[in-house]
């Protein structure tokens, strides 16, 4: 079955429900950070694409080698576990636009370049960045404290 665009929009509002919980959609976006960070470990020729938080909890879009096996989600989850145990803090941070869209080139992170070139230029002149432990990512926020809390 083919979706037009208007289709699409909508079947995504459905699945989002932003600022309805915020408290609880800061800790589903942050666990989706943890997730791709786990997915990282395991395939570190992974690129990112969006994580949000939706009305049921959090996704994260990945482009992966090959398809997840159901002993991947596992490990995932082991990695994601030990993120959550170690207490990493989220920290913000931010670059202009050419910092930004060099260190994601560098790190062979097309999808997220794509993002910060498709930003009209009123909205790109801070690019903000989380990070946790040894991962780093493209985003708005808000986040949790930590990976703990």
């Amino acid at each position: 079955m083919a979706l037009d665009g208007d289709e699409v929009r909508s079947a995504a509002a459905e699945l989002l429900d932003a600022g309805a919980h915020e408290p609880l959609d800061a800790m589903r976006h942050s666990a989706s950070h943890v997730m791709a960070a786990a997915v990282l470990e395991l395939f570190p020729e992974a690129r990112l694409g969006i994580g949000p938080a939706i009305r049921d909890g959090f996704y994260y879009d990945f482009d992966l080698p090959r398809p997840l096996t159901p002993a991947d989600l596992e490990t995932i989850e082991e990695r994601m576990r030990a993120q959550v145990a170690a207490d990493h803090p989220f920290e913000r941070y931010e670059q202009d636009r050419a910092t930004a869209l060099a260190e994601l080139e560098s790190a062979g992170q097309s999808l997220k370049v794509e993002i910060i070139r498709d930003l009209p230029d009123d909205d790109a002149t801070v690019i903000s960045f989380y990070r946790h432990g040894g991962f780093t990512d493209l985003c708005r926020g808000p986040h949790v404290a930590s990976t703990a809390r």
